[in-house]
């Protein structure tokens, strides 16, 4: 028996398994030649073989506490968990001071999905050794999956302390940390991950997807370039660089990624959808419908995908919306439909109560679809540890920024900074609130043959956010703005321009419509005065009800209550009141209003705004086929029609918060 031991010990199992036979030709009962036989069965993968013959040695001798926590482990290893479970037990019974009797049982207990039993065993292992780093870690995945994030990033982190080399620690400690929305933490250790495990495509395609989230496109589509390499059959792998080259402007290369993604798994509905929200853009319509009917199809709570279809209104016949009214409200009786969800399928139900008329039964919806969006956004700053009024729009906060603006950018600092910017005219910049009709505009002009539509870029605000970084300053913006000299300001500008260029070689104007530079316009001034600006205006009732009833696809935090809406609004008005006294930038302003009651007035004036040879493009633009990623991807489409104007008298009874805000009572 002492040879068999040192060659099983040894790895030697064959010659041990010989000798452990030997024995028990001699003494059949042999309680230690039995257990170890099934040892060494169990650990050459005969799980069957092993239950039989550590059965035997039970039976022969059965309070020895070894035995039963090594039937544990074979039962285990079938996947039978409710024995294993009863004789890890029995081992602890007999020797309660055991931690890997303590780490097999709550091994066991999460394989049956008992995480608060399993969270006992592994705490009771750790009190016997608590510097086990895989009991750590074990403890870490049963919290996690209890949902006691915070517990188990605690006990990752330990585990690692204790064993940096852990790569699944570290790979599941990025998971939990992504759930709690600290990517930059997550993106540090997918990096040590795949700095053991360079081939770990998961990893890569984690990776990916955490610097995503942080509007890190082209990083996080290097990510996922690098995980097809690796296993290019992965649907998700496809879908998600789809969705950062849509980020990255680019819909064609996105569009086959998509495809790509619905060849590999055909019931992927995400692909369908996006597919469709692809053709949508071109003014496909019946085709996107089509991809959006499959989507629900293949997931009914995929709550944006109805929204979407919703807002194809004229696509669908009474029949239709009627049916789908009643589909939706049977998924939104179901409790398992996530909030996200919820708040797209009530939008997509007040889109629909809206184009039949039945205003209140709308409202309704418009209001829950907004409680939801705000109650997921204050869950999402909760878990980034913000707290009190920083969990909803904080109106005192926004108003003291626009003071600094203005504090910053006025007479003075523009009669200083006179001669730094480019001299370029290419950009036109369409600013104003959401929803004001930034994007009619926009598809006027990029209608004609001498200009682009860049549709909305975030470069602006880039520029911004990095500029203290840029000047070398811990001063924050923008008071740091006063650093600026001419060198800096042609550094700034230069990537900018040389990307929008990168659109169109030859158009004399590109637009940028990102509504909200109308809070960058000293920024746009200083670096680019011979920009144009447009600014767009439009009814405050119309624009702030449009916006609430409106399902941004980025949380915004003004937008889900009509008093945030009106105090905006306010705040929006002071600020371009002061760039209208200090700005000498060419800018004019277009009221949406005139726009529909004068289409071809108010379209000549912008084509020679813009210094271009009239064309009759212009007045066709709903005919113009450049894609369209914004909401307004159906009104875009159509002709100028007079229904938005006066939108909110229909809903006149709900709006007391609004105009109290906005001082109209």
């Amino acid at each position: 028996m002492a040879t068999a031991l040192r060659l099983h010990q040894a790895a030697g199992l064959r010659e041990a398994e010989a000798i452990y036979r030997r024995v028990l030709e001699v003494q059949p009962r042999h309680a230690d030649a039995l257990h170890l036989l099934g040892v060494a069965a169990h650990h050459a993968g005969r799980p069957a073989e092993a239950i039989d013959l550590i059965g035997k040695a039970i039976a022969a001798s059965g309070q020895v506490a070894v035995y039963h926590n090594n039937m544990g482990e074979a039962y285990r290893a079938q996947d039978k968990f409710d024995e294993a479970v009863l004789h890890y037990r029995q081992a602890l019974a007999i020797q309660p001071i055991s931690a890997g009797t303590c780490y097999n049982l709550g091994a066991a207990l999460m394989a049956q999905g008992q995480a608060e039993a399993a969270i006992a065993a592994y705490r009771q292992a750790l009190t016997i050794e608590p510097d086990a780093p895989e009991a750590h870690y074990n403890l870490a995945c049963a919290l996690r999956q209890r949902g006691a994030v915070e517990e188990a990033i605690g006990s990752y982190e330990r585990a690692l302390e204790l064993n940096p080399d852990l790569v699944e620690a570290h790979f599941n400690l990025a998971g939990a940390l992504t759930e709690r929305h600290r990517r930059e933490e997550a993106i540090f250790h997918l990096r040590q991950v795949i700095a053991r495990q360079p081939d770990n495509a998961e990893a890569h395609y984690r990776l990916g997807q955490a610097l995503a989230a942080l509007d890190r496109f082209a990083d996080a589509a290097a990510c996922h370039r690098q995980a097809l390499k690796i296993d290019p059959d992965r649907a998700e792998f496809h879908y998600d660089l789809g969705l950062c080259l849509t980020e990255q402007g680019r819909p064609e290369e996105a569009v086959k990624r998509f495809k790509q993604a619905r060849a590999l798994q055909p019931t992927l509905a995400e692909a369908h959808l996006s597919i469709g929200v692809h053709l949508q853009g071109q003014g496909r319509f019946e085709e996107a419908a089509e991809c959006h009917r499959r989507a629900i199809a293949l997931k009914p709570e995929l709550g944006v995908a109805h929204y979407y279809l919703a807002l194809m209104a004229p696509t669908r016949n009474a029949g239709t919306r009627t049916q789908e009214i009643e589909r939706i409200e049977a998924i939104l009786e179901r409790a398992d439909v996530p909030a996200e969800e919820r708040a797209h399928l009530h939008f997509a139900l007040a889109e629909t109560h809206h184009n039949q008329g039945a205003y209140d039964k709308a409202f309704t919806h418009y209001r829950l679809a907004n409680e939801l969006k705000a109650k997921t956004l204050a869950h999402h700053r909760l878990a980034n540890g913000l707290k009190g009024r920083e969990l909803k729009f904080d109106a005192e906060g926004f108003s003291a920024y626009v003071d600094r603006l203005i504090a910053t950018f006025g007479h003075a600092f523009f009669e200083q900074k006179r001669a730094v910017g480019s001299d370029s005219e290419l950009p036109v910049f369409i600013v104003g609130m959401a929803r004001s009709g930034t994007t009619l505009v926009e598809q006027i002009i990029a209608s004609h043959p001498q200009a682009f539509g860049a549709g909305e870029r975030d470069d602006i605000d880039r520029i911004v956010k990095a500029l203290p970084a840029v000047l070398g300053t811990d001063t924050p913006y923008p008071a740091c703005a006063a650093l600026i000299d001419r060198d800096s300001a042609h550094r700034l500008v230069k990537d900018y321009l040389a990307r929008l260029r990168g659109l169109s070689a030859k158009a004399l104007r590109i637009t940028d419509k990102m509504p909200n530079n109308f809070l960058r316009l000293g920024m746009i001034a200083l670096l680019l005065p011979k920009a144009r600006i447009i600014h767009c205006r439009r009814d405050p009732l119309d624009t702030c009800l449009s916006c609430y009833f409106q399902n941004f696809t980025r949380p915004i935090s003004y937008a889900h209550d009509l008093e945030s809406l009106g105090l905006y609004h306010r705040q929006y008005e002071r600020l371009m009141d002061h760039w209208r006294g200090v700005l000498k930038v060419p800018m004019i302003e277009l009221w949406y209003e005139d726009l529909v009651a004068d289409q071809e007035g108010v379209t000549r004036r912008i084509v020679d705004f813009l210094g271009l040879e009239w064309n009759d493009a212009c007045l066709a633009f709903h005919k113009h086929d450049r894609p369209i990623d914004t909401a307004s991807f159906w009104q875009a489409r159509q002709p100028v029609y007079r229904s938005s104007v006066g939108r909110w008298r229909h809903y006149e009874k709900y709006l007391d918060p609004l105009k109290q805000a906005l001082a109209l009572n």
